[in-house]
């Protein structure tokens, strides 16, 4: 990782692992894993932002930069948020994989 976004990796966040499912599809998860981040919340604006009655105009989310590949199937809990209930975790909802150009992981950015 550039040294410079490892600098901006000052928050801390947790994610759990999915650690198993059961016939009846009930879900239990590992214990929370703490690593370092930074989050941003983004707005991003679709085709024209002035067109009535026209569905979703902007997507808002929240993005987390890290060191740390969060799978897909982990809850996940931003800086401050307690983890001693995994229904308020957040589900990953797309994640990038940042290369450098020798084709090494730079980070990881994961969307909610």
């Amino acid at each position: 990782m550039n040294a410079t976004l490892k600098r901006w990796l000052t928050e801390t966040a947790n994610y759990a692992p999915l650690s198993s499912l059961s016939g009846a599809g009930d879900v239990t998860y590992g214990a929370a894993v703490p690593f370092l981040c930074r989050t941003e919340f983004e707005v991003q604006f679709h085709g024209p932002m002035f067109v009535p009655r026209q569905g979703e105009e902007a997507e808002l989310f929240t993005r987390l930069f890290s060191e740390v590949e969060i799978p897909l199937t982990a809850k996940v809990w931003f800086p401050g948020e307690s983890t001693s209930d995994a229904a308020l975790g957040h589900k990953v909802k797309r994640r990038a994989v940042i290369r450098t150009d020798t084709g090494t992981v730079s980070h990881y950015e994961s969307y909610f």
